[in-house]
C-alpha cells in the first residue's frame, strides 16, 4: 500500500474528503446526533406541558365562572327563603304584618291564625287580620304586603266603615303566608 505522501495529489483529496466525511460523519452521530434527539424530546415535553397548562387555565377560569355562579345563586336562595321560609314561624309574621301596618299608619286589631293547607312542597299558613284606618292607608297596606320579602296572598277583603264614618274603616282581610317544607335528608 502507498504511503500518503506518495499518492498523487487527486488521490489525496479523495482520501482526504472521504476521511473529512467519516470523521464528520463520527462526530455528528456520536455528538450532534444525541442532542438534536433531546431537543426534540424537550420540545414534545415542552408542547405538553404548554397544553396541560392550557387546560387548567381554561379549568380555573371556569371554576372562577361557577363561583361567581354559585354566590348569585346563593344569593338567590337568601331571598328565597325570606319568602318562603323552612318554619311557620308565626311570631315573625304577626311582627312583619304589624310592622307594615305601622309603616302604613294602619291599626293592627286582630290577627287569627287559620288551618294551615299543604300543597306538597310548601304550606299555605292562612290568617285572618283586622285592621282599622283609612281607606287610602289600607290600599298603602295592601301595596306593601305585596312588596314584602316574605311572600303573602290575599284572598279576601271586607271593608266596612267604623263608628267614626268613612274614610275611616274597619277591614277583614284573609290572608296567606307560605313556608317551604322541609325536606329529610336520606340517612346513609
Amino acid at each position: 500500500m502507498k504511503k500518503f505522501f506518495e499518492m498523487s495529489f487527486k488521490e489525496q483529496i479523495i482520501i482526504t474528503i472521504v476521511l473529512s466525511i467519516l470523521v464528520f460523519g463520527l462526530f455528528y452521530f456520536i455528538l450532534i446526533r444525541p442532542k438534536v434527539t433531546q431537543f426534540n424530546e424537550i420540545s414534545e415535553q415542552e408542547q405538553l406541558e404548554i397544553k396541560k397548562f392550557s387546560e387548567i387555565t381554561m379549568s380555573f377560569n371556569r371554576l372562577k365562572e361557577i363561583k361567581k355562579e354559585t354566590e348569585t345563586i346563593e344569593k338567590k336562595l337568601e331571598e328565597l327563603k325570606a319568602e318562603l321560609p323552612e318554619s311557620e314561624d308565626v311570631p315573625s309574621i304577626i311582627t312583619d304584618v304589624q310592622s307594615i301596618a305601622t309603616e302604613s299608619n294602619i291599626d293592627f286589631v286582630s290577627i287569627k291564625p287559620l288551618t294551615y293547607i299543604g300543597k306538597g312542597e310548601y304550606t299555605e299558613v292562612p290568617f285572618e287580620l283586622t285592621i282599622k284606618g283609612r281607606f287610602f292607608d289600607l290600599l298603602d297596606f295592601l301595596y306593601r304586603i305585596e312588596k314584602s320579602k316574605r311572600k303573602y296572598a290575599v284572598s279576601k277583603i271586607t271593608i266596612n266603615p267604623t263608628e267614626e264614618g268613612l274614610p275611616n274603616i274597619y277591614a277583614v282581610i284573609n290572608s296567606s303566608a307560605f313556608m317551604l317544607i322541609k325536606t329529610q335528608t336520606p340517612q346513609k
